[in-house]
């Protein structure tokens, strides 16, 4: 049997705390993750690493998480990453093309983890790429 990489997750969020508890749920759900303070930080580990999905979060300084999700967007070798905002504030009205849900702090295991195989589903069935409207 062969054996498969597991997916690779950016969780981004300035909260130390939130950060925490968000990748330990994913790695004991079985994936890879990696993490950011902020917009600039994450921008630098998606180039150097491509994550599989990134969650994000909307209120952070140095760069929010509109704004690195617009940057994403411009650049054609980021812009299929799929991005999940995650905010406990309000969310853009127009989160931008590589936005594919939402979820609302505090997050529960079960909608984190219902979203990111919601989002691994849709991909399958995606021969284009990983894109979607929000809150599909």
């Amino acid at each position: 049997m062969p054996l498969t990489r597991p997916k690779s997750i950016l969780v981004v969020d300035d909260d130390e705390d939130t950060r925490t508890v968000t990748v330990l749920l994913l790695v004991k759900a079985g994936y890879h993750v990696r993490e950011a303070r902020d917009g600039r930080e994450a921008l630098d580990l998606c180039w150097s690493e491509r994550p599989w999905l990134i969650l994000l979060d909307c209120v952070m300084p140095f760069m929010n998480g509109p704004e690195l999700a617009n940057v994403l967007a411009a650049e054609p070798w980021l812009a299929p990453i799929p991005i999940v905002f995650v905010s406990a504030t309000s969310l853009p009205a127009t989160p931008g093309p590589n936005v594919v849900g939402r979820l609302c702090k505090p997050i529960t295991r079960l909608d984190l983890l219902a979203m990111v195989r919601g989002v691994a589903a849709r991909a399958s069935r995606d021969v284009t790429g990983p894109r979607y409207a929000a809150g599909e």
